[in-house]
């Protein structure tokens, strides 16, 4: 047999469909095993390369055929289905599966270890018992309600409703002993998701890095444990959003002829993940609103709430913890809450209407740096490279047109009454000499510089350079 470059293995629970190729990419095995002979056969083969679908089982024969020397990579299923060339059969699957692990840019799960799995069993037994109180709380309520007992929302008022239904002597005893033995199911439950959280708890204290999640406003005990142990590599994302769009926090992307069509979220990878961030996020948004926890975060969130519905925000509001808890990870920073910043005084030149709009459109976002909030203004040069030539075109007007439009503004206005400033010197120094297409070329770079400075003063209370403050 000619050396085998690599093999696409098909699995199931007891027949495995095998295809490799050699390095010439030629078929030079097609062959169909029983569960024992395909043990056999890995075992005897000299190492390869073996792609197998993420599927049921398929990590406990990653970590056994590694054990034997072989390489083994896993691949989500929709990422073989386009490499399918004919109909649903093993045989196709497997030539798939040996198809797409040879491409460049495919994405590989990564395998997990039997100890991370046992973990990951905690969270799926934690799931299904939340389910099954669902189910049975629900259950009760409408028994209940058919006897005209009922009780607020929340799953803190079904032990008073049952208290309730057993002390009411008006109900017919078979009903009364019904709701005795819903009640006592209820109490199983309840105590098994109890002993199931309290081992989530424990991992959770053990964990430094469970610990750091569980500073970020929405993210608790439970959420960290989730993202700590529910996240395959976090190094394998090459940034936040690469991350919120693996939870599935994204807009799915329908664009097309230089249209931008973004529809609802994509709501790909672990549900029960998303799921908890959007809780969360739900929780912080119902905090905001009471009045409590006012920082950074709360000033973006309250921005977005006087734009979007509820509902919507929590999303965008998960997307951005999910964010923080990837930069976090990776980086093994401690989360500090920004606190609303205050400045401490009033600039001459701006009034209050320029003010509103430099607080709502730039700072009460986060940037990483002044080049950031200058390209989100759009008042950054578009960049032109062609072979040897490269230079710098006009401003790209890409960003928050509304905001452009105001520093420009007070650009020119800040000349009249901040003349001493360190902007208005770097401007009259550019255009002294110059023409009048020079100077609106100019006004342009010193809306940008002057947009820098606001931003650095209402955030770090860095005064601009030569600038006069008056008391606010």
């Amino acid at each position: 047999m000619d050396h085998i470059i690599r093999i696409g293995m098909d699995t199931s629970k007891h027949v495995f469909q095998l295809h490799g190729v050699n390095a010439a990419e030629e078929p030079v095995l097609r062959r169909k095993l029983r569960r024992n002979d395909m043990v056999v056969f890995f075992e005897r083969l000299a190492p390869t390369i073996i792609a197998i679908e993420a599927a049921g089982a398929s990590h406990h024969w990653a970590r056994l055929l590694r054990s034997f020397g072989h390489e083994v990579k896993l691949i989500a299923p929709q990422l073989v289905k386009p490499y399918v060339k004919r109909g649903k059969n093993d045989a196709a699957d497997a030539e798939a599966l040996c198809e797409a692990m040879s491409r460049p840019t495919m994405r590989f799960v990564p395998v997990k270890t039997a100890e991370r799995q046992a973990a990951l069993m905690l969270l799926g037994l934690r799931d299904r018992l939340v389910r099954n109180r669902t189910q049975l709380a629900n259950a009760i309520r409408g028994y209940a309600a058919e006897f005209g007992l009922a009780a607020a929302k929340g799953i803190a008022h079904l032990a008073p409703l049952l208290a309730r239904i057993q002390s009411d002597e008006s109900l017919p005893g078979l009903a009364r002993e019904l709701f005795a033995t819903h009640a006592q199911e209820y109490a199983q439950l309840q105590a098994q998701i109890d002993e199931v959280e309290g081992k989530l708890i424990a991992r959770h204290k053990t964990n430094p890095g469970s610990r750091r999640l569980a500073q970020i406003p929405g993210i608790g005990p439970i959420g960290a444990a989730m993202l700590i142990m529910k996240t395959p590599a976090p190094e394998m994302f090459r940034s936040g959003r690469q991350f919120a769009a693996w939870i599935g926090l994204t807009p799915k992307d329908h664009s097309t002829a230089g249209k931008v069509r973004l529809g609802v979220i994509t709501r790909a990878g672990d549900e029960g993940l998303r799921s908890a961030l959007v809780v969360g996020a739900t929780a912080v948004i119902r905090h905001l609103r009471n009045g409590k926890g006012r920082s950074m975060l709360s000033a973006w969130v309250e921005q977005l709430l006087k734009r979007k519905p509820p509902k919507l925000a929590a999303v965008a509001l998960a997307n951005k913890l999910a964010r923080i808890a990837w930069k976090l990870i990776v980086t093994a920073e401690t989360y500090a809450a920004k606190p609303r910043p205050v400045a401490s005084g009033r600039a001459p030149g701006i009034g209050v209407q320029s003010a509103i709009v430099l607080v709502r459109e730039a700072f009460v976002r986060e940037f990483a740096n002044g080049k950031a909030l200058g390209s989100y203004a759009g008042l950054t040069p578009t960049p032109f490279s062609s072979g040897a030539t490269e230079r710098e075109q006009g401003i790209g007007k890409a960003g928050n047109r509304r905001l452009r439009t105001v520093m420009v503004e007070l650009a020119w206005l800040w000349q009249r009454y901040q003349p001493g400033s360190a902007e208005a010197g770097w401007f009259r120094q550019r255009v002294g000499g110059t023409g009048r297409r020079m100077r609106k070329v100019m006004v342009v770079a010193m809306a940008r510089r002057l947009l820098i400075a606001l931003w650095r003063f209402a955030t770090q209370g860095v005064v601009p350079e030569g600038a006069i403050m008056k008391p606010a």
